[in-house]
């Protein structure tokens, strides 16, 4: 066994220690049987974890749900968690950068507020009586009609 794979898998049992869904143990299985070295390195980073990884591919299902429920392949849900340990982690080093990312965040947690808009007052139109409304009688309100009352 490489080195880096047996060191990689040594940490994500360390996190299997602690309390750990069945799905999470599934995953260290899964990873376990890989033989992608570049995988093994992005779960020596520091910043990712298993817990990490479940939650990303947890957020990917939520994109494909359909009231609320999803149905997404096992090999898809592993391509996800390939892709988490993958993907390089991106560090803000520049002030003005972390201010730009602040400003990101904080405009897409506040929703939208609608802009006044001139509601349409609503104008009573003057009925027009057209002449079969003139030359009919009103039936009175309450009593049963018949069919040839309408004649």
């Amino acid at each position: 066994m490489n080195r880096i794979k047996r060191v990689a898998l040594e940490k994500l049992t360390n996190e299997l220690t602690e309390q750990t869904s069945p799905s999470e143990k599934l995953i260290f299985e899964w990873l376990g049987k890989q033989k992608d070295i570049a995988l093994y390195q992005g779960i020596l980073n520091p910043e990712k974890s298993l817990k990490k990884a479940h939650q990303y591919a947890y957020s990917q299902a939520v994109q494909y749900q359909v009231g609320g429920c999803a149905i997404i392949d096992h090999e898809l849900v592993y391509l996800w968690i390939a892709h988490y340990f993958k993907k390089p982690v991106t560090v803000v080093t520049n002030d003005f950068a972390k201010e730009m990312v602040q400003k990101s965040k904080t405009k897409q947690e506040e929703p939208k507020k609608p802009q006044n808009i001139n509601q349409v007052k609503s104008k009573k139109k003057a009925t027009k009586e057209t002449n079969s409304t003139k030359t009919k009688p009103k039936m009175m309100e309450g009593e049963q009609l018949s069919l040839l009352d309408m004649l």
